[in-house]
């Protein structure tokens, strides 16, 4: 786990499991904000996210961006990291120097 506090949202990617919290992914993604928004359910604490391109080892790397350890962005990652922040809406309407926009220079 990112952390060792407990988890208050799992997120699964293809057949891995993340143990995660919502706010430092809500503070950066709009896509989850936006999922953990239109759920019925105040309390869901799983999310599944079948497609994500890049896969769980680019979830992960974004999941660690958010919870502010610094990612290093290389010639071969810098394109998944920019796939995953774009599917993730992890852009400069939710936080300043988001993974979208580090990608994108």
């Amino acid at each position: 786990p990112i952390s060792d506090v407990s988890s208050d949202l799992t997120i699964e990617v293809g057949a891995s499991s993340f143990a995660l919290h919502k706010f430092p992914l809500v503070s950066r993604s709009g896509r989850i904000r936006k999922l953990l928004l239109e759920s019925r359910d105040s309390k869901v604490s799983r999310i599944s996210l079948p497609s994500v391109p890049g896969g769980a080892e680019a979830f992960e790397l974004a999941a660690k961006f958010c919870y502010g350890i610094n990612i290093e962005i290389t010639l071969s990652n810098v394109a998944m990291l920019r796939c995953i922040a774009h599917f993730l809406e992890m852009t400069e309407d939710f936080a300043e120097k988001n993974l979208l926009t580090r990608a994108e220079s």
